[in-house]
């Protein structure tokens, strides 16, 4: 029989938002903040890159924007990946741009 752990309470749960739209990440973080995640935001992928060596003991999750100027989600993802490898990600975006869905599975 499969049996399923219950999942951490949300305030112990850390989430690092990246995404260039400022709008994007006043609305994630005000509705996950509500929800009780602990979460902090980068308007760029340095940036993000800068919040997760610094709060890296404490986020859990990294939501990024795949189209970013500069360091774009995927790149970020993977400069988060040397730091903590098996961190776990999830892309969002309205546009992929040269990437495919598969890219962004793998």
């Amino acid at each position: 029989m499969l049996q399923t752990l219950p999942a951490p309470p949300p305030e112990t749960v850390g989430i690092l938002i990246a995404d260039d739209e400022p709008g994007i990440l006043l609305l994630l973080r005000s509705g996950l903040g509500k929800k009780g995640f602990k979460v902090w935001t980068a308007s760029t992928g340095q940036e993000a890159v800068d919040l997760f060596r610094i709060h890296a003991d404490t986020i859990d999750l990294v939501l990024f924007d795949v189209q970013m100027p500069g360091l774009d989600g995927p790149q970020t993802f993977l400069a988060l990946q040397a730091l903590r490898p098996g961190l776990l990600c999830c892309f969002m975006s309205g546009e992929l741009g040269s990437y495919t869905e598969e890219d962004l599975l793998t």
